[in-house]
């Protein structure tokens, strides 16, 4: 019995060194034949100088010069407060009629809601009584009379009662049946919080108006720019919704005070709309400029090309000879960007052309050819 099973264990352990040494010589085969699928990926690239100059292909020698380049940072769109006002109700009463609702366009002083006001009809009446008062009065009595004319119309004032509406009342005599609400600035209506038949009381909202032709931008900058921004100074603002518009700005304003959360000082630019393109709550990237250039290698956007998840740029090696060398991308700007690994001050690389190059480069290596392919 004992026999037996030393017997099953000298095959079990013979089986199992067997395997051993057969998965590695599997495992090699494997390797090679699918390394004989692989397809070849190509160096270089030849082309002849006729097929340069049909596929206009232009090189450039990579030097490093000196840019002014702008940080970029995150900011909102936010109200001028300067060009913002909220209009309410300063006198209890009951909304006769609505005149202006959202998104409307206003003149200052415009009407946008009759009130009729218990108030504004007392004051009126009282008016009117005092100015037949100075006109009997003689001595002390038009001093006193004077003083208690100019009180009544400085409370019409409070009520928002304009002097032309003061100056009708004294020279018809008749009392207006509603106090006019008017807007206090031009520009649009932005909420409206009331309506027709409502009985408010005085500091009730009524409505939210915007001049929105002049923006500000709330812009957050780390502590460590801080130092090569020019304050005040110009940026240039970009939205989501108009990629290809750029708004200039102004920046008017840094912070006192760091943001402890964000370890961010907030910096504020006021930027022209004047075709309201922008809206309040919007996102946007702020270029802003520094003080001073840097001395950087930058080509231009159109010159490198994505390929496999790479950023890459053709280098000039010979006269008809050309080899993809992928390269590490820094910052963008006006067209260009920066080049912080790959490319070496002094070399040629291709500026424009780059895409028929890519298309040759694809299609060799979708051949699989080991040589270069020539025309």
């Amino acid at each position: 019995m004992r026999t037996k099973e030393l017997g099953t264990k000298i095959v079990a352990l013979w089986l199992i060194a067997t395997a051993l040494l057969l998965f590695p010589a599997c495992r090699k085969a494997r390797e090679s034949h699918h390394q004989e699928e692989k397809v070849g990926i190509p160096s270089t690239i030849t082309l002849s100088a006729e097929s340069q100059e049909i596929i206009g292909l232009k090189t450039e020698v990579a030097t490093r010069r000196e840019y002014l380049i702008p940080l970029r940072a995150a900011g909102r769109i936010d109200f001028n407060p300067k060009n913002y006002a909220i209009v309410v109700a300063r006198s209890l009463g009951r909304v006769e009629e609505i005149l202006a609702y959202e998104g409307d366009a206003v003149k200052k002083g415009q009407a946008l809601l009759r009130l009729y006001s218990p108030e504004h009809q007392a004051l009126q009446a009282e008016y009117l009584q005092s100015l037949e008062r100075l006109a009997r009065a003689r001595g002390l009595d038009r001093d006193l009379a004077e003083k208690m004319l100019a009180s009544v119309e400085r409370r019409l004032h409070l009520l928002g009662v304009s002097q032309e509406e003061i100056k009708v009342l004294a020279e018809t005599g008749r009392s207006e049946e509603f106090l006019v609400v008017r807007s206090p600035l031009e520009g649009r209506i932005i909420s409206r919080t009331v309506n027709k038949g409502e009985y408010v009381e005085m500091g009730r909202e009524f409505f939210r108006v915007a001049d929105l032709s002049l923006l500000w931008v709330e812009i957050n900058v780390f502590e460590k720019d801080l130092s090569r921004l020019a304050i005040p100074g110009e940026c240039e603002v970009r939205v989501e919704a108009y990629p290809d518009r750029i708004f200039k700005g102004q920046v008017t304003l840094l912070a006192d005070v760091m943001d402890e959360a964000t370890r961010t000082f907030r910096l504020r630019a006021e930027v022209r709309n004047p075709e309201l393109r922008l809206k309040p709550g919007m996102y946007a990237d702020v270029f802003l400029w520094p003080k001073e250039k840097e001395k950087i290698l930058a080509v231009p956007e159109k010159a490198v090309r994505r390929l496999e998840a790479e950023d890459a740029i053709f280098i000039l090696t010979g006269p008809e000879s050309f080899s993809l060398r992928p390269v590490k991308l820094g910052r963008s700007f006006a067209g260009l960007v920066e080049i912080k690994e790959g490319l070496e001050e002094g070399e040629t690389y291709v500026i424009d052309g780059s895409f028929a190059l890519k298309s040759e480069f694809l299609k060799k290596t979708m051949e699989g050819e080991g040589h270069e392919h020539k025309h």
